[in-house]
């Protein structure tokens, strides 16, 4: 990367790496997070370490996605449920409706716990 002379640079002032001992794991993990926040490894570390905020990168697509899939989730449940209550009887037994209703709802569940995780606290 070439910086022009009068710039003043966080970049060109780094002369002195650093070395550091992680397990597999942790390596994973910190590498995860710096992709997570659209920055190399190297500035990751070094914003972590002197505590600078760092701004989580969203795709807003995606998240926008999943919300519109909770919506369509939601949207079956409630028309199942209506479907229970104006045709019993027909079709799948009422106990196979309420079995689906229940993973239905626990997808939705754990897809509000994915959008409430898209940035996590700590990543501005």
């Amino acid at each position: 990367m070439r910086h022009h002379k009068s710039q003043s640079c966080e970049v060109c002032e780094r002369e002195r790496p650093l070395k550091v001992y992680v397990t597999r794991s942790d390596r994973e993990t910190i590498t995860a997070r710096a992709a997570m926040a659209g920055l190399p490894l190297s500035s990751f570390l070094a914003r972590v370490a002197l505590h600078t905020p760092i701004r989580c990168m969203v795709d807003h697509d995606m998240a926008d996605a999943v919300l519109h899939l909770n919506v369509d989730v939601a949207r079956v449940c409630e028309e199942l449920k209506t479907w229970l209550a104006t045709r019993p009887g027909e079709g799948a037994s009422p106990e196979d409706i309420h079995q689906t209703l229940r993973e239905l709802r626990a997808l939705q569940q754990a897809m509000m716990v994915t959008i409430s995780q898209i940035c996590r606290p700590g990543y501005r």
